[in-house]
Order: C-alpha cells, then structure tokens, then sequence
C-alpha cells in the first residue's frame, strides 16, 4: 500500500497535463518489479567518521538524524546499506521538533548546531542501493546526494522537501564534495513505479549506465555520463570539467520507461555514449541533448518550449517522435529519420547527411488490362468508345477558341478534331491501338491495316475503313496489353513515411540530404546550404505491348493433289514501357524554398505519368491543433492517383482500364490562396511560395515544383525530365546548358537563361510526350549558343522571344520504327515515321539567330506581328512517310510462283505563320522556304541581304505490283514457260509556298528571287524586288508502268526489274537535289 502522498501510477499526470499541446497516440504499459527477497534497510557504515543515527518511528518510517554539517553547510553521510523501504524515510534536518508528512511529528536532531545544505549519503559497500517509498527531509529543504559506485535501482521513489536530488554511481572525494567521478560501469536503474521529485528543483541523474524502465517525474531533469563534474552557478554538478575520450556512457530507456520535466538535459562527451530511448521524454519547458555519441529514439522525444539535440549519429525510427512547440535544434554528423516524425515550430538541421525515409514494406503487385480488336476484310468498322467525344470536343473548342481570340465558329473544324482525337485517344484503349497501328501494313501485302480513321460524334464511336488485301482472308485484328506494377493495398494503406514538418521555418545546413518516399514540409521558408539533395518517390513499372496480326490462305498445288496453305503472321510490335509513383516525395514549404546547394535532384518518373497525393491543407494548420499530430499512427492516407492526360502515352493505361487507380484518383484540394480544384501531379513533389535555388553543380528535377515565384540557378546544367514546374508568379531559370524533356511549365514570366545550349525534348525517347511551355504573360529563351525544339509547344498570352548566339532550329517531333518478317514463302519489310509539328502561339513572337534560323514542320500563331531575324532563315518541311514491301513465293514440283508488292507514301507537314498583323522574315544573307504557309492580316515582308528561293516538297503515293511465274512441261516445244508481269503507278503532287497578306506584299533580295511553284494572294500591293527575279510553276506528275513478258528458254530475273523499277521511281519522286544538298546541314529532308 501506498503511503502518504506517495504518487501512485493511477496519478502521474498524463501528457496533457503536462502542457504539452498535442496528443501523443503511443501505449504506456507500466509494470511493477517483483518485491525483494528481503526487506530493505539502512545501515550506518561502523568504520566512517560520518555514521548517522538509524531509528524508526512508530508507522514503521526509518528516521536518519544525519551528521551535523561543516562550515559550508554539507553533511556527509557514509553507509554500508542505503536500501530505503516502501514504508518511507526521513532524513531528519531539524534541530528541533518537527511535524512532517510521512511520520507525524518527530524529534529534532540532536546531532545538528544548524541545519544542512548539502546532505550527502555516501554508500562504501558492494552492494547496489534499492530506493523506494517517500523520502522526505525534516526540517529546511537541502540539496539530497545518493551515491553508491556499485548501482542504484529507483522503483516508486518519492521526494519530499528536497531542494534537489542527485543520484550517482560515482566517488565523491570528502574533500571537495560538490564534484563527482565516475569511474563504475554500474548503472542506475528506474524501474517499476520509478522515481517521482517533482518537489524538488532539478534532479540529476550521474552515472555512466542509465537503465530506465520506468517513468521519471522531475521539475528539471539532468542526465549526465561524464568522468568528472563540477558545480557551478549555485547548482549542484551541472559542469563538465573535461572531455574524457576514454569514458563510456549509456543510457537505455524502454517502452514502458519515460522521463517527465520542466527541463530536460542530458549531456555525455565523452568516446562511446550511447542512448536508446523507447520510452517517452517529456520536457514542459526545454529540452537540451548533448553527446559525443549515438542517440537512437524509438519513442518519444517532446519538449512544449524549445529542444537542442547534438549527437554523432541521431536516429529516430519505428514510429517515433522528436518534437517542440517552439525552436528545435539538431547538430550532428547523420540525421536519420526513418518511418519517424520530426515537428517543430522553427527545425534547423546541422549535419553532414540527413536520410527521411521509409522502413515500411513496399511491395508491388501486377495487374493486367487486354483486349482484341476484329476487324473485317472491307467495309466500314466502328468501335465504341469510353470518353464522351461531344464533351470533349465543346471543352477543346472553349480553349482553343480563347487562346485564339476567336469565336468557336470561326476555329478550323480539320485542326479541332485532331486535338479532340489526340486527347481521346489518352482515354480510350481501342483508340489508343488503333492510332499506334494507323501507318503499319498487313503483313506479307502493301496494303495498310485500315484507312481513314475518324470520330462520329453522333454515335461516339471511332470509325475506319478496310480493304480487301488478299482473297482467302482469315484473320485481321489488332491486339494490345498493359502490364502494370501497383502498390499492394495493405502495404500503401499501413505505408509510414519518414515526416519533417515545421509550422513555420526550416534550415537545413546539410552537406547531402536524401527525402525517399518521405515529407519535408515547412509551413514558412525552407532555406537550404547543402552539396546534395535527392527527393525520390517510389517507382513502378508499367509495359505496354501492342500488335497485328494478318493471315489468309493460298492454294499449294502438290504432286498428288491441291491443298492450303497459311500465309501472313504478325506485323509491327510496339513495346515500351513507362514508369508512374507509388508513393511520392515531398519537399514543400508554404512560403519559400530558398538556398544554394552542389546538386538538386528531384526524381522518380521516367517521362510521362504524374502522380500527386499530398493532403497540403493539413500542413497548413498550426503544428500543435494538426491531425498529423494528433494521430501518430501517422498512416498515409488517400494515397490516390491523379493522371497526367495530354500525352500519348499515358493514354488508358493508366486511367481508364485501372479501376483500381481511378477510384483513387483525388487531387490537391488547395495550395495557399489558389483555387480548390487546383490539381498538382507530383512523384516527386516541391511546393513553396518562392523557390530560390542555387546549384554549383546540377539542377534535375521530374515530379511537380509548385511555387508562386521559381528561381533555378545551376553553374553547370538544368535538367528537367517529366517534370511539371507550375509558379503563378515569375520562373527564371539559369545555367550554363538548359535541357528540359517531356515537362510542363507554366508560369506568369518564364525566363529560360543558358550560357551554352537550351534544349527542348531533345532526348526525350519516342514514346513520351513533348514539353509544354505556358506563360500568361511573357515567354524569354536566351542562349549564348543554339536553341533546339523538337515537336515541343510554346504558348504566352504575352510575346515569345528566342535570343541565340548561334542557331535556333524549332522542328518537329518524329515518331520512326521499321519491321521485319521473314517466313517460309514469305518476306516482309516496312518502315514509317511520323511527325508531330511544334507549336508556338503568342501575342508578339520574335526569333532572333545570330546565323542560322531554322524553322521546320512547325505553326507559329501571333495575335499581332511575326518577327524572324537572322543570318540565314530556313522554312522548311518534314513529311509523314511509309514504305512497305512483301514478297510472296510459292512452288510445287514442276512450277514457281513468285509475287512483289511494294507501297511508297510520304506526306508533307508544312510550316504555318499565322499573324493578326505583320509576318517579317529579315535575313543577312538568304531567305528559303518549302512548301511553307504565311497569313496575315496585314503585311508580309520578306528582307534578304542575298537571295529569297521558294521551293516545293511533294506528296507522293506509289505502289508496284510484280509477278514472275515458270513451269515446266512436258511439251517438247516449251518445256520450260516464265513469265513476269509489272504493273506500277505514282503520283508525285506539289505542296505549294503560300503568301496570303491582308495588305501588302514585299519581297526583296539583293540578289536573286526565285518563286518556284509559290502563291502570292495579297488584298493590296505585291512588290517584288531582286537584281533576278525567277518565277516557275511546279507541274504535278503520274507514273504508271506496265511490262509484260514471257519465254519459253528463259527469262530476265525479277529482281533485276524491281531493282530498274525502284531506280525509276526514286529519281522521278525524290525532291530537286540541288536544294537539299545546299541547306542539309540546317533542315530535315522532306
């Protein structure tokens, strides 16, 4: 039984109590340790000069009338046994009678002149001190040492009237009284009811082994493992003296252990310190850590004013927690944070390296989407579709209509349903096949799969056509499948993330910090000086495979008899595969990323599919009041999946054929002041209100950066893969080469600034999607050397403007693979490449090259005027092509039969200047342009220094039908019979230049103007002006062939005739040699 106002379990105060603001969802179990053997008592060491007075009183309370003290107010007091019993001991410090709490009134001590300071007992035997039950002084409240080098264990300890308590395993020199040594490696131990001195001012704790497995109650707790300490500043032991590299101290808290004060310090400098805390360390003002070795924290670390933590190494792991209200300070070599939380109000980090990450389990699960697609041998074939095409249509039409500024009667229905079947096919599996196959061939023919592939709005369908190839036709399909990795569901609901948060600042002053599937969050600025900084998300791997597949059957004659055989097989294969984030990283601040680091990397997506998940508005509310406080479970929840849908590739596959993803699929309800439904796609996530980052090395960055402001500053190179960049207000982005690959930016100013190179999606591979560049105000591109675009889109509701010391190309984006199929009787090769054109619309748009500007299957549309300048300036064009080639033999015992068929098409792109007012081409030496279309409403001015040559690319169909036949007979007058039989037909059309000005026409050369096949349409005025003017038409050609010849002794080999053939038709196709070979190191053949 309890006695006195010995604290009980059932009344340690919990956390709330305390002050702590917050809820701490960790399970205290509390357990007793068994009662001695034999009941504790004190006994007075008989060979010491300092014995004090063992009595009892009649409730059983052990009274020790201690020794009288010296000039200095200690009294020192030596025992062989100090084991205080459940019953209560008071250390009598009264030099006259004196009620007390535990045992009534008592006598005074008769041994005292005054009363004690100090009072110190000394334990000289071996054996470990038991301390239990209340321990109160009589008298005038005294400073309380126990020391005993052999051990102390504290189970249910109660301080009464102490100023303060010390308890320690070291030597106490007589001499000098207020220092300790420690030279035990015994150790102190709490357990049971542990040790409650609330009462007292500050409590000490010196030993160089703490066990604590049980609660420790004090006003200001010291924890201290040094050799030798000192008193200063009117407390008792609270200096160190001295580094010692050759002591050890550890301290050892367990689940069911925890540490309860005001104050809280625990300080061990020395070589080998090491603290394990599982339990609860609770600071309701300060908390102060201080040690020259490990801290590993697996239960709770808070203090409801500021902490300081300095170690070497400092880990907080399975679920555990290190908190302030206010300041919280972590010095050391490693931080790591792993499946933890980290909160305060201001964090600053000094260390060499940081790790926020993971330990839960991750695993990945496979789930699989197929279909096939039938299609018939000729006639129309339609589909139904999963994406509401009218829908769609009204919401391209509303947006393009406003980037325009037009009415959406006035938009170009041919340009409309292309972005309506672009986007549909992002949504619809079969669409998506069907336009991955709509330039491949049968196998063994030169016919394509299907023809004319279009939308019916009306029925919401997608609509082909199909024509008859060969006569017995078995088999016509098209055939697609999607592997895809996905986060297992027990796994993603119980994943824990390593979380650093603060409600207002973090600085973090470290040399490498790595955030893996984890949260750095500052609700103010988060300042960086680091070398290194990696933010990863988890990756999961997605394949997409795709194929044709044709056949039909032949007739086979054979000795005996006649039979069938199978001809055909599959066609192109297409195979790619993607990633997409399972779990995302975080790197965030509600007010500013600002800082300089050696590298900045924020990765996990290859290049096309964005994942966000990120419930940002808790972040956002006071640190202490949050959910993410209040619930230490700490699970990731909502984890969904929101996708990024302008691409080709990410298509169905991840959104309409995963019901699994798209039942997840939330977005971030809000960012700051931005509006609700603003969605951030984010793998890896960085969010500020500015973003002010200093690289002296590298930049790369995929996932989403969100910021009202951005500014990227790298030495040496920008890298942007898959990245989503999205600031409301200014981006400027700065280094010495720029490449940005399959990313979105969008921005009110965008400002791309490179010492060398910037590159547009360069290096992006053939099935990712372009980069997309959005400004509403200005977009600036200045490179000290070359600006390179491929297939990428530029749009500013302001101007564009592109500054090159040397080149600028902006092209178009090509799409190529080849195949080939090869079986018995049969051969099979074709080839196809497409192009997807650049686009840059704006208010103003001026490219300015100081040599070559290059501009090539590419549509330029300015609100107002078009202003090119440079040394040379090149319209060029690419084209969609196709080649296809199948040979098929077939033999019986007296005869062969042999037939090729082949197939050309190539397609032009034009370049298109579209202008509200004035298109002006300004050159320093010449002008050319193929097949280019200029418009404006105003004039068109066209200057060269040299000369301005307008030439034509072609659209080209051809095919070639050839067959060669021999058989031998038993006619003496043929014995042997071949044939060969050729039919080949071509068209070669001319794609124009056009010039259609709303007012005038100026077109002036110092040299030579060459109009070749080129249309000048003006409202006003067309004036041409050159030393030589040259004006031509372009005819547009037919070829058709036929060749038929028979022998009964032999015959020209077919091959050598397709060989002829195939000559013929390249020189009477191919565009004018010339012309190529004078502008091939700037522009792509047509």
């Amino acid at each position: 039984m309890l006695k006195n106002n010995q604290i009980s379990n059932a009344q340690k105060p919990s956390l709330l109590t305390i002050g702590l603001n917050f809820y701490v969802s960790l399970s205290l179990l509390l357990a007793t340790s068994p009662a001695l053997a034999n009941e504790p008592s004190i006994i007075a060491d008989p060979g010491a000069s300092n014995r004090p007075d063992i009595l009892k009183a009649p409730n059983e309370t052990l009274i020790i009338n201690i020794t009288n003290p010296d000039s200095k107010g200690v009294s020192m007091n030596e025992y062989n046994r100090f084991n205080t019993p459940s019953t209560g001991t008071i250390l009598n410090n009264s030099n006259k009678n004196i009620d007390t709490k535990i045992a009534g009134q008592i006598e005074a001590n008769y041994r005292l002149n005054k009363e004690a300071s100090l009072i110190i007992n000394k334990v000289n035997s071996a054996e470990k001190s038991s301390l239990k039950g209340n321990l109160e002084v009589a008298g005038s409240r005294a400073d309380v040492v126990i020391a005993n080098p052999n051990g102390i264990s504290v189970d249910g300890l109660n301080m009464i009237n102490s100023r303060s308590l010390t308890l320690t395993t070291g030597n106490i020199n007589k001499l000098s009284p207020k220092e300790i040594e420690l030279i035990s490696d015994k150790s102190i131990d709490i357990v049971g009811d542990g040790l409650n001195d609330k009462s007292s001012d500050y409590t000490n704790v010196i030993s160089n082994a703490i066990n604590i497995n049980s609660n420790i109650h004090a006003n200001e707790l010291n924890i201290i493992g040094e050799k030798e300490v000192a008193s200063s500043s009117g407390k008792l032991y609270n200096d160190v003296k001295a580094k010692n590299q050759e002591n050890s101290f550890s301290l050892d808290s367990s689940a069911i252990g925890g540490m309860y004060a005001n104050k809280i310090k625990l300080v061990g400098t020395s070589n080998g310190v090491g603290v394990n805390n599982n339990g609860l360390v609770i600071a309701n003002n300060n908390i102060e850590i201080s040690l020259d070795g490990d801290i590993v924290n697996a239960g709770a670390i808070a203090s409801n004013k500021e902490a300081r933590i300095e170690a070497n190494t400092i880990t907080n792991k399975d679920e555990a927690l290190i908190a302030a209200k206010e300041n919280l300070n972590i010095k050391a070599d490693t931080l790591v944070n792993t499946s933890s939380q980290i909160y305060a109000k201001d964090i600053n980090v000094e260390a060499k390296k940081l790790v926020n990450n993971s330990s839960s389990q991750a695993r990945v699960d496979t789930v699989r989407s197929q279909g096939t697609m039938y299609l018939n041998k000729e006639g129309v074939n339609r589909y139904k579709l999963g994406v509401n095409l009218k829908e769609l249509k009204e919401k391209i039409s509303a947006k393009l209509a406003k980037k325009l500024g037009k009415d959406i009667s006035e938009l170009d229905e041919k340009e409309v349903n292309e972005l309506v079947l672009k986007e549909a096919a992002n949504k619809d599996g079969a669409l998506y096949a069907l336009n991955l196959h709509k330039d491949s061939h049968l196998v063994g023919t030169s016919q394509k799969i299907f023809h004319n592939l279009r939308l019916d709005y009306d029925t919401n369908e997608v609509v082909v056509d199909t024509r008859r190839a060969e006569k017995n036709e078995q088999k016509r399909t098209i055939t697609y499948s999607i592997v895809k990795d996905v986060l297992n569901e027990e796994d993603k609901a119980n994943f824990i993330p390593g979380s650093i948060i603060a409600n207002s600042d973090i600085n973090l002053n470290v040399n490498d910090i790595l955030n893996d599937k984890s949260v750095i969050y500052a609700g103010g600025d988060l300042r960086l000086n680091s070398d290194s900084v990696e933010n990863i998300a988890l990756m999961l791997n997605n394949h997409v495979n795709s194929y044709s597949v044709y056949k039909w059957k032949e007739k086979k004659k054979w000795y005996r008899g006649r039979g069938w055989k199978t001809k055909g097989g599959t066609g192109k294969v297409f195979s790619f595969s993607y990633t997409d984030v399972g779990l995302p990283a975080v790197f965030a601040a509600g007010n500013n990323i600002v800082g300089s680091t050696q590298d900045f990397s924020n990765y996990a997506l290859n290049d096309d599919i964005k994942l966000a998940n990120v419930d940002l508005d808790k972040f956002s509310e006071p640190i202490f009041n949050s959910p993410i406080i209040k619930n230490l479970n700490r699970r990731v929840k909502n984890q969904g999946y929101y996708y990024s849908l302008d691409s080709i590739n990410s298509a169905y596959i991840a959104n309409i054929l995963d019901a699994l993803y798209e039942a997840r699929n939330e977005s971030i309800s809000k960012f700051k002041k931005e509006a609700k439904d603003k969605n951030v796609k984010a793998s890896a996530l960085v969010m500020a209100n500015n973003i002010d980052l200093d690289a002296k090395g590298n930049i790369s960055l995929a996932g989403s950066v969100v910021a009202d402001s951005l500014n990227l500053n790298a030495d040496k190179k920008i890298k942007l893969k898959g990245a989503d960049l999205a600031a409301s207000g200014d981006t400027n982005i700065a280094a010495n080469d720029i490449e940005i690959d399959s990313s979105d930016l969008k921005s009110k100013n965008l400002s791309l600034n490179a010492n060398n190179n910037i590159n547009l999606d360069q290096s992006k591979s053939q099935f990712s999607k372009v980069s997309n560049l959005e400004a509403t105000n200005d977009i600036n591109l200045q490179a000290g050397n070359d600006i390179k675009v491929s297939g990428s889109n530029l749009d500013a509701s302001g101007d564009i403007n592109l500054n090159s010391g040397n080149d600028i190309e902006i092209k178009a984006d090509e799409f190529s693979y080849t195949h080939h199929v090869s079986s018995k009787g049969m051969k099979f090769d074709e080839s196809v490449k497409r192009v997807s054109a650049a686009n840059l619309d704006a208010k103003d748009i001026n490219l300015n090259a100081k040599n070559a500007l290059l501009v090539s299957s590419t549509h330029l549309n300015a609100l107002k005027d078009i202003n090119l300048n440079a040394s040379d300036i090149i319209l060029a064009a690419q084209s969609n092509t196709s080649e296809a080639t199948a040979i098929n033999s077939s033999k019986s015992l007296l005869s062969k039969k042999q037939t090729i068929d082949s197939a050309v098409s190539s397609e032009v792109v034009s370049t298109t200047l579209n202008s509200g007012n004035n298109i002006n081409l300004n050159s320093a030496n010449d002008i050319y342009l193929v097949s280019s279309k200029l418009k404006s409403d105003k004039d068109i001015n066209l200057n060269s220094n040299n000369n301005i040559l307008f030439e034509n690319g072609y659209n080209v169909e051809a095919s070639s039908h050839a067959s060669k036949k021999s058989k031998i007979s038993l006619n003496p007058n043929a014995f042997y019979k071949s044939s060969f039989d050729l039919v080949a037909n071509g068209s070669k059309k001319a794609v124009y230049s056009t010039i259609d000005s709303g007012n005038d026409i100026n077109l002036n050369a110092k040299s030579a103007l060459s109009l070749k096949g080129a249309n000048l349409n003006s409202s006003s005025d067309i004036n041409l002006n050159a030393e030589l003017i040259a004006i031509s038409n372009t005819n547009d050609k037919s070829y058709r062939k036929e060749e038929h010849k028979s022998s009964k002794v032999g015959i020209l080999k077919p091959n050598e005739v397709l060989k002829d053939i195939v000559v013929d038709l390249k020189r009477k196709l191919s565009p004018i040699k010339e012309t190529k070979d004078k502008f091939s190191s700037l522009s792509t053949p047509t």
